[in-house]
Protein backbone atom coordinates (compact mmCIF):
# COMPACT_ATOMS: atom_id res chain seq x y z
CA UNK A 1 0.00 0.00 0.00
CA UNK A 2 3.11 2.24 0.04
CA UNK A 3 2.38 3.60 3.52
CA UNK A 4 5.24 4.79 5.77
CA UNK A 5 6.40 2.43 8.51
CA UNK A 6 9.08 2.13 11.21
CA UNK A 7 9.36 5.51 12.90
CA UNK A 8 10.17 4.73 16.51
CA UNK A 9 9.66 8.24 18.02
CA UNK A 10 6.26 8.57 16.33
CA UNK A 11 5.26 5.06 17.36
CA UNK A 12 6.30 5.75 20.96
CA UNK A 13 3.95 8.73 21.15
CA UNK A 14 1.15 6.71 19.56
CA UNK A 15 1.70 4.01 22.18
CA UNK A 16 1.62 6.61 24.95
CA UNK A 17 -1.74 7.96 23.81
CA UNK A 18 -3.01 4.63 22.44
CA UNK A 19 -3.88 6.33 19.13
CA UNK A 20 -2.61 4.90 15.83
CA UNK A 21 -2.96 5.94 12.18
CA UNK A 22 -4.24 2.98 10.17
CA UNK A 23 -4.08 2.26 6.44
CA UNK A 24 -7.15 1.03 4.61
CA UNK A 25 -7.61 -0.01 0.97
CA UNK A 26 -10.70 -1.32 -0.82
CA UNK A 27 -12.25 -1.21 -4.28
CA UNK A 28 -14.47 1.69 -3.20
CA UNK A 29 -11.55 4.13 -3.00
CA UNK A 30 -9.05 5.02 -5.72
CA UNK A 31 -6.18 5.41 -3.26
CA UNK A 32 -5.41 3.94 0.18
CA UNK A 33 -7.10 5.79 3.02
CA UNK A 34 -5.89 6.88 6.42
CA UNK A 35 -8.12 6.09 9.39
CA UNK A 36 -7.43 6.46 13.12
CA UNK A 37 -7.76 3.56 15.56
CA UNK A 38 -7.51 4.14 19.30
CA UNK A 39 -8.25 2.64 22.70
CA UNK A 40 -10.76 4.36 24.95
CA UNK A 41 -9.59 3.55 28.48
CA UNK A 42 -12.76 4.90 30.05
CA UNK A 43 -14.78 1.98 28.75
CA UNK A 44 -11.97 -0.36 27.63
CA UNK A 45 -13.17 -0.34 24.03
CA UNK A 46 -11.01 -0.19 20.90
CA UNK A 47 -12.51 2.30 18.48
CA UNK A 48 -12.19 3.86 15.07
CA UNK A 49 -12.30 7.65 15.17
CA UNK A 50 -15.72 8.83 14.04
CA UNK A 51 -17.50 12.09 13.40
CA UNK A 52 -20.41 13.23 15.55
CA UNK A 53 -22.78 11.17 13.41
CA UNK A 54 -20.86 7.97 14.13
CA UNK A 55 -19.30 7.63 10.67
CA UNK A 56 -15.64 6.64 10.32
CA UNK A 57 -13.38 9.59 9.57
CA UNK A 58 -10.98 8.91 6.69
CA UNK A 59 -8.81 10.77 4.19
CA UNK A 60 -6.76 10.01 1.10
CA UNK A 61 -3.67 11.63 2.62
CA UNK A 62 -2.34 12.09 6.12
CA UNK A 63 -2.18 15.92 5.82
CA UNK A 64 -5.81 15.93 4.68
CA UNK A 65 -6.83 13.99 7.77
CA UNK A 66 -4.77 16.13 10.16
CA UNK A 67 -6.14 19.33 8.61
CA UNK A 68 -9.67 18.02 9.01
CA UNK A 69 -9.06 17.16 12.66
CA UNK A 70 -7.51 20.56 13.36
CA UNK A 71 -10.39 22.18 11.48
CA UNK A 72 -12.74 21.37 14.34
CA UNK A 73 -14.82 18.71 12.62
CA UNK A 74 -17.15 17.48 15.39
CA UNK A 75 -15.72 14.21 16.64
CA UNK A 76 -16.89 11.49 18.99
CA UNK A 77 -14.83 10.13 21.93
CA UNK A 78 -11.61 11.97 21.01
CA UNK A 79 -10.55 13.80 24.19
CA UNK A 80 -6.89 12.75 23.82
CA UNK A 81 -6.69 13.72 20.17
CA UNK A 82 -5.67 17.38 20.60
CA UNK A 83 -2.70 16.52 22.81
CA UNK A 84 -1.65 13.66 20.51
CA UNK A 85 -1.75 15.91 17.44
CA UNK A 86 0.36 18.52 19.23
CA UNK A 87 2.98 15.96 20.23
CA UNK A 88 3.32 14.43 16.75
CA UNK A 89 3.35 17.78 14.96
CA UNK A 90 6.14 17.85 12.38
CA UNK A 91 7.12 14.22 12.91
CA UNK A 92 7.34 11.73 10.00
CA UNK A 93 4.29 9.48 9.91
CA UNK A 94 4.40 5.77 10.68
CA UNK A 95 1.56 3.33 9.98
CA UNK A 96 1.79 0.01 11.81
CA UNK A 97 -1.48 -1.61 10.70
CA UNK A 98 -2.82 -1.68 7.15
CA UNK A 99 -5.85 -3.46 5.74
CA UNK A 100 -5.55 -4.32 2.05
CA UNK A 101 -9.00 -5.61 1.16
CA UNK A 102 -8.37 -5.50 -2.58
CA UNK A 103 -5.70 -8.18 -2.18
CA UNK A 104 -7.90 -10.10 0.26
CA UNK A 105 -10.85 -10.20 -2.15
CA UNK A 106 -8.57 -11.18 -5.05
CA UNK A 107 -7.19 -14.10 -3.03
CA UNK A 108 -10.66 -15.31 -2.11
CA UNK A 109 -11.78 -14.99 -5.74
CA UNK A 110 -8.84 -17.24 -6.67
CA UNK A 111 -10.06 -19.65 -3.97
CA UNK A 112 -6.80 -19.17 -2.10
CA UNK A 113 -6.97 -19.58 1.65
CA UNK A 114 -3.30 -19.71 2.59
CA UNK A 115 -1.94 -18.38 5.88
CA UNK A 116 -1.52 -14.73 4.76
CA UNK A 117 -5.10 -14.71 3.46
CA UNK A 118 -6.42 -16.27 6.65
CA UNK A 119 -4.56 -13.71 8.75
CA UNK A 120 -5.72 -10.81 6.59
CA UNK A 121 -9.36 -11.89 6.83
CA UNK A 122 -9.12 -12.44 10.58
CA UNK A 123 -7.56 -9.05 11.27
CA UNK A 124 -10.14 -7.40 9.02
CA UNK A 125 -13.00 -9.10 10.88
CA UNK A 126 -11.50 -7.93 14.17
CA UNK A 127 -11.39 -4.32 12.94
CA UNK A 128 -14.96 -4.64 11.67
CA UNK A 129 -15.91 -5.92 15.14
CA UNK A 130 -14.26 -2.93 16.84
CA UNK A 131 -16.46 -0.61 14.81
CA UNK A 132 -19.55 -2.77 15.34
CA UNK A 133 -19.29 -2.77 19.12
CA UNK A 134 -18.16 0.81 19.69
CA UNK A 135 -21.62 2.29 19.09
CA UNK A 136 -25.12 0.83 19.55
CA UNK A 137 -26.23 2.38 16.24
CA UNK A 138 -23.86 -0.05 14.50
CA UNK A 139 -25.75 -3.12 15.73
CA UNK A 140 -27.14 -3.76 12.23
CA UNK A 141 -23.59 -4.78 11.22
CA UNK A 142 -23.66 -7.77 13.57
CA UNK A 143 -25.23 -10.04 10.95
CA UNK A 144 -22.20 -9.45 8.70
CA UNK A 145 -19.69 -9.97 11.50
CA UNK A 146 -21.36 -13.12 12.81
CA UNK A 147 -22.08 -14.76 9.47
CA UNK A 148 -21.45 -18.51 9.94
CA UNK A 149 -19.01 -18.94 7.03
CA UNK A 150 -16.95 -15.91 8.12
CA UNK A 151 -17.02 -17.18 11.71
CA UNK A 152 -15.86 -20.59 10.48
CA UNK A 153 -12.76 -19.12 8.85
CA UNK A 154 -12.04 -16.97 11.91
CA UNK A 155 -12.30 -20.01 14.20
CA UNK A 156 -10.10 -22.06 11.87
CA UNK A 157 -7.36 -19.42 11.92
CA UNK A 158 -7.26 -19.23 15.72
CA UNK A 159 -7.63 -22.98 16.28
CA UNK A 160 -5.02 -24.12 13.77
CA UNK A 161 -2.64 -21.16 13.37
CA UNK A 162 -2.72 -18.40 15.98
CA UNK A 163 -2.99 -20.41 19.19
CA UNK A 164 -0.62 -23.22 18.08
CA UNK A 165 2.00 -20.61 17.10
CA UNK A 166 1.48 -18.81 20.40
CA UNK A 167 1.89 -22.04 22.36
CA UNK A 168 5.19 -22.99 20.70
CA UNK A 169 6.64 -19.51 20.33
CA UNK A 170 10.42 -19.68 20.30
CA UNK A 171 10.42 -23.46 19.92
CA UNK A 172 11.21 -25.54 16.86
CA UNK A 173 7.89 -27.38 16.82
CA UNK A 174 5.58 -28.13 13.90
CA UNK A 175 1.88 -28.83 14.13
CA UNK A 176 -0.66 -30.31 11.78
CA UNK A 177 -3.11 -27.90 10.20
CA UNK A 178 -5.94 -29.72 8.45
CA UNK A 179 -7.15 -28.37 5.13
CA UNK A 180 -10.09 -26.00 5.67
CA UNK A 181 -13.43 -27.13 4.32
CA UNK A 182 -14.93 -23.80 3.27
CA UNK A 183 -17.46 -22.79 0.62
CA UNK A 184 -15.16 -20.27 -1.08
CA UNK A 185 -17.84 -18.76 -3.33
CA UNK A 186 -20.05 -18.08 -0.34
CA UNK A 187 -17.11 -16.75 1.69
CA UNK A 188 -16.25 -14.30 -1.08
CA UNK A 189 -19.87 -13.14 -1.22
CA UNK A 190 -20.07 -12.61 2.53
CA UNK A 191 -16.71 -10.84 2.86
CA UNK A 192 -17.54 -8.55 -0.06
CA UNK A 193 -20.83 -7.63 1.62
CA UNK A 194 -18.97 -6.86 4.87
CA UNK A 195 -16.58 -4.56 3.03
CA UNK A 196 -19.42 -2.74 1.27
CA UNK A 197 -21.22 -2.19 4.59
CA UNK A 198 -18.03 -0.84 6.19
CA UNK A 199 -17.18 1.42 3.26
CA UNK A 200 -20.66 2.92 3.38
CA UNK A 201 -19.84 4.29 6.84
CA UNK A 202 -16.61 6.08 5.90
CA UNK A 203 -16.82 9.88 5.86
CA UNK A 204 -14.04 10.93 3.48
CA UNK A 205 -12.61 14.39 4.16
CA UNK A 206 -10.13 16.56 2.28
CA UNK A 207 -10.02 19.21 -0.43
CA UNK A 208 -12.27 17.19 -2.78
CA UNK A 209 -14.66 16.00 -0.10
CA UNK A 210 -17.13 17.60 2.26
CA UNK A 211 -17.52 16.25 5.79
CA UNK A 212 -21.03 15.06 6.52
Amino acid sequence: MNLPTENEPFESICQQYEIWPTGYRSQQWQTPLFLIWYTDREDGIDRLLTDSSGNILGAESWPDLVNALQGQIPLAHAEKLTSWLADINGMPLSVQDSYDLITLVASLADKKLDLPTLESLTLWRNLFGDFLYQDPQNSYLKSYHDDPVVQQVWDYYYDFSFWPRYAVQGKSVKWHRPAPVINMDLLLEKVSAMIDAFDARINLVGPRHIAL
